[in-house]
């Protein structure tokens, strides 16, 4: 008497449905088959199950600062520090938020292309120079808020729902 499988038999790929449905029917089962089958069946629920809405990034600056940013190329160059200035002759000032957290990947990987450590390899040289100031670097996105609202000039990458009155979202036309 031959085993029932579940399975594609045709295609070489079958397996014992006392194995598969061991812990169901009360059949003896392959731990290790058994706990393959049950971690991918979990890491597919809990994907499918805890998928989040991904979060919308923008860069702010503060209220009053007077900018001619109408192409996102005029973005990358104010973030790169080739622009050092606003249009009102203001110094673009950055914040950063802390490292590794969302908003910096966001503003790297999507934004310029680049890993954060170079990036802020890139910003410290540039700042060392005098091309640029240094960039201001804070804990939370709630202090990088607080920052870019203390003064005009300066830019940060946040997520959209921290974008509140207090700060100006510049629009980025690709």
């Amino acid at each position: 008497m031959g085993l029932d499988c579940l399975g594609l038999p045709e295609l070489g790929f079958e397996i014992p449905r006392s194995v598969a449905m061991g812990s169901l029917v009360g059949l003896p089962l392959h731990k290790g088959l058994f706990a393959g089958i049950f971690g991918l069946w979990i890491g597919l629920f809990s994907t499918i199950a805890f998928a989040q809405e991904p979060v919308d990034f923008v860069l702010v600056t503060h209220v009053d600062t007077v900018h001619e940013l109408g192409e996102f190329k005029d973005v990358k160059r104010v973030l790169s520090g080739q622009v050092s200035r606003w249009a009102d002759g203001t110094p673009v000032h950055l914040v950063l938020p802390p490292r590794d957290t969302p908003e910096m990947e966001w503003l790297c990987g999507e934004i310029l292309g680049m890993s954060e450590a170079t990036y802020r390899r890139y910003l410290l040289e540039k700042a060392f120079r005098g091309a640029i100031p240094r960039p201001i670097e804070r804990d939370t996105a709630q202090e990088v808020v607080a920052e870019v609202q203390k003064k005009s000039g300066r830019l940060a990458p946040l997520p959209a729902a921290l974008a509140d009155e207090g700060v100006q979202v510049l629009e980025l036309d690709e």
